[in-house]
């Protein structure tokens, strides 16, 4: 049973520990931001399915959780989400760094996948920096980097040569060795960070 000094030390022991994102992706830049729908943010349905989520419990939930947010101060009836994307606006074009800067209140470091950015769409790992107390340091995703590397070395080949058996073997040897050098210049760099 925890006693009263227990349950001190725990709160204090939460309210001093640095909090940790372990698994955190880019956020968009700005001018990609605009063509991705903000109400897929609490879903992952796509198309038509993506039309049913206004009605789903996490998109209610959300919606309560960013009417704190953006600091909505009207009546509650009035609140709904196209007041929540004006707001959002108006914070987007004039305060964008404060609402970063409240979205990542309280987080030391981040452990930031960017391997899913193929598109070059997002900000890159470092200039989440500027809202943590710790440098970001970047969860390298092995597959990706094997396909950097595999398209770095098929470059320009034509489909006839690529077929021939003779280019197939050095491709895959040139691959095979290619795949744990990267990965040990990787390290390194990491270590750096």
């Amino acid at each position: 049973m925890l006693t009263i000094d227990d349950l001190k030390r725990l709160r204090a022991a939460i309210r001093t520990t640095p909090i940790i994102d372990n698994h955190a992706h880019n956020l968009l830049d700005q001018s990609t931001a605009i063509y991705v729908p903000f109400h897929s943010i609490t879903t992952e349905a796509e198309e038509e399915a993506l039309k049913t989520t206004f009605s789903s419990l996490s998109h209610q939930r959300a919606l309560q959780q960013l009417k704190e947010l953006y600091e909505y101060d009207g009546l509650d009836e009035h609140w709904d989400w196209l007041s929540l994307l004006e707001l959002r606006q108006c914070w987007r074009e004039s305060r964008e760094h404060e609402l970063n800067s409240k979205c990542f209140q309280g987080t030391h470091v981040i452990l930031m996948d960017d391997g899913l950015n193929l598109s070059g769409d997002v900000h890159s790992y470092q200039w989440h920096d500027q809202y943590t107390a710790a440098p970001t340091k970047r969860i390298v995703r092995i597959e990706r980097e094997a396909e950097l590397i595999m398209e770095k070395l098929l470059g320009t080949v034509d489909q006839v040569e690529a077929r021939s058996e003779e280019f197939q073997k050095h491709i895959y040897h040139s691959f095979v060795s290619s795949v744990p050098a990267e990965i040990a210049i990787l390290t390194r760099a990491s270590r750096l960070c």
